[in-house]
């Protein structure tokens, strides 16, 4: 029995050394992301490239009149803004016909029924890079909001640094209780595992996140490769497409929105937990040990401290994550009040969304916006 005790002794040891190596790597993880923070630099852009700004729309009538009216005040000259209504059964064709009657460099595009072995997002962008003939292709999705300069700055920094592909992930605007115990998750899992700035230094694929939400791609590049065809029936093509971008050593980048680019990404609960549920396992490269390992080392040292007793170790751990959780919110422009208020409720509801993710994944089942995807090949 001594022998027996010893040896669970020795393993709960060996779990707390690994719970708190763990956590020292995501805590200067993210320092790292604070001291070397990935943002947009503000400054007097200029490029004479012509630019085609892409989105992809179903059923947005109440999101794209807003992403219009700021585009339309953008301040490159040379931009055009393409819509393609993929079939939406609300007003969200009306909508974008208003703003093509008074802005000429606003155009329409009548979506075509979804084809077999697509997701519906990336046959309507693969659609849209069709039709443009631009220097530069900036995919949006329609409920974004950007700064007048936003396009401007973003495609000259595209040129600058000689990239193929700029991603952002927008501040996420939340509003209700439910949206912000889901949607900081994403956030919380990505600047505490990936220090941004190796997307763009390093060849290692492993080193990559983007976000669909906002994808600039050089188009030459685009049209030789047909980035969206390649992944054509994924759900979730952000991260796919620029993993793949890294393994044939184009140069890319993903930045943090400083202000400039904004997203409401779900108005509740519901559609928060379902629609990052589709991106969970992308975070853990669709490996599900390694989502259990992360969820394991995440949630049950602090339970399992609590559970001993160990007062000490209990509050050494909180305090670490407490000035985590505030340095993330502080790069992702988020409430550092909620960030703190809203942590243990994340960290009940990170081991439902990803098993969730992972559920779907195994089943390869989708469905978004009223539409099925069809099975992962």
């Amino acid at each position: 029995m001594q022998a027996q005790a010893g040896g669970v002794m020795a393993v709960a040891e060996l779990f707390l050394y690994l719970a708190f190596a763990f956590l020292a790597i995501r805590f200067f993880v993210v320092l790292s992301n604070v001291v070397f923070p990935s943002k947009l630099p503000k400054y007097n852009a200029e490029t004479q490239l012509t630019v085609d700004v892409l989105i992809p729309a179903r059923n947005e009538e109440h999101n794209i009149g807003g992403l219009l009216a700021d585009l339309v005040q953008e301040s490159h000259a040379k931009t055009t803004i393409l819509v393609y209504d993929d079939l939406s059964t609300d007003r969200t064709a009306e909508v974008v016909s208003q703003f093509a009657e008074r802005h000429s460099n606003v155009k329409l595009i009548s979506g075509e029924p979804l084809p077999d072995g697509w997701s519906g997002k990336n046959h309507a962008c693969f659609q849209l890079a069709n039709r443009s003939r631009a220097n530069v292709l900036v995919f949006l999705d329609a409920d974004v909001r950007v700064s007048a300069n936003f396009v401007e700055q973003a495609v000259a920094y595209l040129q600058q640094q000689k990239l193929k592909l700029l991603s952002f992930f927008p501040v996420q605007q939340m509003r209700s209780n439910g949206e912000k115990m889901v949607v900081p998750l994403m956030n919380w899992i990505l600047i505490s595992l990936l220090p941004l700035k190796l997307i763009k230094v390093t060849r290692v694929s492993s080193f990559a996140a983007a976000n669909g939400q906002c994808m600039i791609f050089d188009a030459e590049n685009y049209r030789e490769n047909q980035w969206h065809k390649l992944v054509k029936e994924r759900p979730v093509e952000d991260i796919a497409i620029i993993k793949r971008m890294k393994n044939r050593r184009f140069r890319v980048a993903t930045l943090l929105g400083n202000g400039e680019i904004v997203c409401r990404m779900y108005s509740g609960y519901v559609e928060a937990m379902a629609g990052l549920a589709r991106s969970a396992p992308a975070f853990f490269a669709n490996n599900i040990v390694w989502a259990l390992v992360f969820i394991v080392l995440v949630v049950v040292p602090p339970v399992f401290l609590l559970w001993k007793g160990l007062w000490l170790l209990l509050l050494l751990y909180s305090v670490v994550v407490l000035v985590m959780r505030v340095l993330i919110a502080k790069v992702s422009q988020q409430s550092v009040c909620n960030a703190v208020v809203y942590h243990l409720p994340q960290m009940v509801l990170l081991p439902l969304l990803v098993g969730r993710g992972f559920f779907l994944l195994l089943q390869r089942q989708y469905s978004w916006k009223g539409r099925n995807f069809k099975k992962i090949k």
